[in-house]
């Protein structure tokens, strides 16, 4: 049986960063990193 759940992994205070396109991706990119791409 397998239980597929939605997980909080982390924040970020990007308050005083300009948020755009690249940044988004970069943050995005290292959180696939971190868990892997069969787990997103």
């Amino acid at each position: 049986l397998l239980i597929q759940r939605t997980i909080f992994l982390k924040s970020i205070d990007a308050s005083s960063i300009v948020k755009d396109a690249n940044y988004l991706f970069k943050i995005l990119r290292q959180v696939v990193i971190e868990v892997g791409q069969e787990n997103v």
